[in-house]
């Protein structure tokens, strides 16, 4: 089918601008589609991003995802009679499958449901993000119905802004760690490897940035005061010019515990930046299997300690880091993942 033939209606809870990967890359998919002559509708929650959207030729609509929203679901699928329903959470797709009629709908799986995890059965094609979360779900689904579409977050005109901020002015040694305050981001791993690192090297005058908000922030500043690194730890909070912190760090850190694919490591890739990460989920796909970044294991305090220590004290190394990640980066490219997606599109509606 000619993708100007086609009408997508994406679900999603919001398009809220807070650094939520799972809209980030939704916003660029819409705005690749449209670009690409498909017509596209965004329905949610309505926020920031609703600007851009809509300058680029989509097309958004008010939606909730809560139970009061299927009517109005409803309302908007005979209205529109899109091709296909792309959603992006368990809800919305409780809520397409309700309201959809034919209509095929798919849903990406942005990240590991647990037990919920079934859920994913509601959809007629679920597109993964790694292989690893193609793995997991295959173990509740119909494997043939998962197809592995990796994110791609790079060339689009959500981040054209970012490229053009100068890097921090940070102190250096720096090591910057991007992301939300929660456990399952290795919060507290990354802060007990900078203890380590400080008492193996106490004449390095390494600092650590840490780039996000969450709920568990405060629980985390107690940490770093209980471990005596407060003096040595700047709390950034949220922040739109992230970009420009990955930018200016000598060591760009993500000790994740749980990471379903890293779009800041695609980031962090692209600005070029020495990288250590856990070897957990989808990581070790965006990284290369190691060529394009530091790997560690899952967890492991001292492991990323040694690491942080070896790429900082080793400028050769940092530049051999630094260089490897900046290459071949087509693959992360928003284009690629818009490519990928319209061929799962083409191949539900040949089966509908």
């Amino acid at each position: 089918m000619d993708a100007s033939d086609l009408t997508v209606l994406h679900v999603l809870p919001h398009v809220q601008e807070i650094g939520n990967g799972i809209v980030d890359v939704t916003v660029d998919l819409a705005i690749a589609q449209a670009a690409a002559g498909l017509s596209v509708v965004v329905a949610s929650g309505g926020g920031e991003y609703e600007d851009l959207l809509t300058r680029h030729g989509v097309t958004c609509i008010p939606l909730t995802l809560r139970p009061e929203g299927l009517l109005e679901s409803r309302r908007i699928v005979r209205r529109l009679r899109p091709s296909v329903i792309h959603t992006h959470t368990l809800k919305g797709l409780a809520l397409a499958r309700a309201t959809a009629g034919g209509i095929p709908v798919l849903n990406t799986a942005h990240r590991d449901l647990g037990r919920w995890s079934r859920g994913m059965r509601m959809a007629h094609r679920v597109l993964a993000v790694s292989d690893g979360i193609a793995e997991t779900l295959g173990q509740v689904m119909d494997p043939a119905r998962i197809t592995v579409v990796r994110n791609g977050v790079l060339g689009g005109p959500r981040r054209q802004p970012l490229l053009d901020l100068p890097a921090a002015d940070l102190r250096r040694p720096s090591v910057v760690f991007v992301g939300g305050m929660y456990t399952h981001k290795g919060v507290g791993v990354i802060l007990r490897a900078f203890r380590r690192l400080l008492d193996d090297e106490p004449g390095l005058g390494a600092r650590l940035y840490m780039v996000g908000d969450g709920p568990d922030r405060a629980q985390y500043q107690e940490l770093a005061t209980t471990l005596g690194i407060a003096d040595h730890v700047e709390w950034a909070g949220f922040r739109r010019d992230a970009y420009a912190y990955i930018r200016g760090c000598d060591v760009f850190a993500l000790p994740s515990l749980e990471e379903t694919f890293g779009l800041v490591l695609a980031e962090a890739r692209e600005a070029g930046a020495p990288i250590v990460a856990a070897a957990t989920g989808g990581v070790p796909e965006v990284l290369e299997h190691g060529r394009a970044g530091h790997l560690v294991p899952r967890d492991d305090v001292d492991a990323f300690a040694s690491a942080l220590r070896a790429v900082l004290l080793d400028e050769t190394e940092r530049i051999r880091l630094g260089k490897a990640a900046s290459e071949g980066l087509d693959w992360l490219g928003v284009d690629r993942m818009h490519r990928d997606v319209l061929r799962a599109y083409d191949s539900v509606l040949e089966t509908a």
